[in-house]
């Protein structure tokens, strides 16, 4: 009996003592910075898809190897390196056309995507587009930034999404009649870093020409960013 009263006894001090240790919840601010930093991105993507169609399926591979191979070498004959000229969704499938309303198999169907990218210059962008016109290619142009570009932003945005939750901060202490004693708490959203944060209304204006160059006027590169930040106040 006295060994389940003082196993009670000791319960009910542990508790006790458990529930005067918990600190009072304290005040706080949440407060969300944001900032956008944005710029003309220095290089250029040409984008040239490959499509060959041929009866058997073994021409139709050599067709397409050889415009691959064409390309490539024109390539690098204009200054891109052998290992930047990349390749994207190779196939070679049946292809099928519809005669006297019947789906017919006509033969086949090679395709390929090659893309390059460069530090923009008119003088490169008018030899690419020399260089595709010989070869009878269709192309699309696009504009990105540099990964120096990127830290570069990255760095400017968050500085200055730190800098603007700050100043809210600041400013809504001040009208409230309370002290920001410590920040309690920073949420940073990382998903930001990834390509969908690079966003541009259009990714050029209309090319002009510069004697016999064409001359393209690519348009800002935005870069966002968001913070999330909790300080403890006091009156």
């Amino acid at each position: 009996m006295k060994n389940k009263l003082l196993i009670i006894a000791t319960i009910i001090f542990l508790a006790s003592c458990s529930s005067s240790s918990i600190a009072p919840k304290e005040d706080t601010l949440h407060v969300v910075g944001k900032a956008s930093v944005s710029a003309i991105p220095e290089e250029v993507m040409i984008h040239v898809p490959i499509r060959v169609r041929e009866k058997s399926f073994q021409t139709c591979s050599d067709q397409l190897l050889s415009k691959i191979d064409q390309l490539s070498k024109g390539f690098e004959k204009i200054g891109f390196e052998e290992d930047g000229i990349k390749t994207d969704n190779y196939s070679i499938t049946e292809n099928y056309e519809y005669l006297n309303n019947k789906r017919v198999k006509t033969g086949y169907l090679g395709a390929i995507t090659i893309q390059v990218q460069k530090q923009y210059s008119v003088e490169l962008v008018s030899e690419v587009i020399e260089l595709l016109k010989n070869l009878r290619l269709t192309y699309s142009i696009d504009f990105t930034l540099s990964e120096a570009q990127k830290l570069d932003l990255t760095d400017a945005s968050i500085k200055n999404a730190i800098a603007d939750a700050q100043l809210k901060a600041t400013t809504l202490a001040d009208e409230l009649k309370v002290k920001l004693v410590r920040v309690s708490n920073i949420v940073y959203d990382a998903s930001q870093v990834q390509h969908p944060i690079l966003m541009r209304n259009e990714s050029f204006d209309a090319p002009a020409m510069k004697g016999n160059l064409i001359e393209f006027n690519p348009s800002e590169i935005k870069i966002n960013k968001v913070v999330n930040i909790e300080w403890v106040i006091k009156n």
